[in-house]
Order: C-alpha cells, then sequence, then structure tokens
C-alpha cells in the first residue's frame, strides 16, 4: 500500500539525516502518482481485504495487496514472504 511505503521512505529519509524528509516522501508520492496508476480502496477491494485477514490472519496490508491484484486480475507480488505469511503459505499460495 502506498502509505506504507510513504512511511517506510520518511523513516529512511529521517534517519539519514536529511532535513526535509517530509517534502522529499511528498516527492516521491507525485513521482510515484505520475510513473504508476494508483489504484482507488472501493468498499468492495475494503470488504474482501477483511475477509482475506480473517481467512488468512497474515498483514492487513498484505491483504490489501491480494484484494487489490484480484480486483485488477492480476498476481500479487511480495519483495519477500513475512514469516506470517509462510506459517500460511498453503493458503496464501492460492492468491499469489
Amino acid at each position: 500500500m502506498l502509505s506504507e511505503v510513504l512511511y517506510v521512505m520518511s523513516r529512511i529519509y529521517s534517519a539519514t539525516g536529511f532535513a526535509e524528509h517530509n517534502r522529499m516522501t511528498l516527492d516521491l508520492l507525485l513521482w510515484i502518482k505520475n510513473v504508476a496508476e494508483v489504484t482507488e480502496i472501493t468498499l468492495d477491494i475494503a470488504l474482501r481485504a477483511r475477509e482475506l485477514k480473517k481467512l488468512l490472519g497474515i498483514a492487513l496490508t498484505d491483504c490489501y495487496v491480494i484484494a487489490v491484484a484480484e480486483f485488477l486480475d492480476t498476481t500479487a507480488l511480495f519483495l519477500k514472504i513475512e514469516e506470517e505469511m509462510k506459517k500460511r503459505i498453503h493458503f496464501v499460495e492460492n492468491y499469489l
């Protein structure tokens, strides 16, 4: 989710000593909006993420990634599989 990316980038910019880390994070947001299609979270996507959270018990942001991938009829991509997801991989891999 975009908010998680922005949160992490703000922390990275801040930790590296950039005085204007909030502005740099906003610049990143504007760049992402120009080069990527940002999908609006609809009620249907939110409801599906809720169901996935109940079913899979993984991080809610991961559930949103899967729900949006289903909505767009594409594959959910994760940089790395978190430990909580590894425990339920036999359920999760149906959505990847």
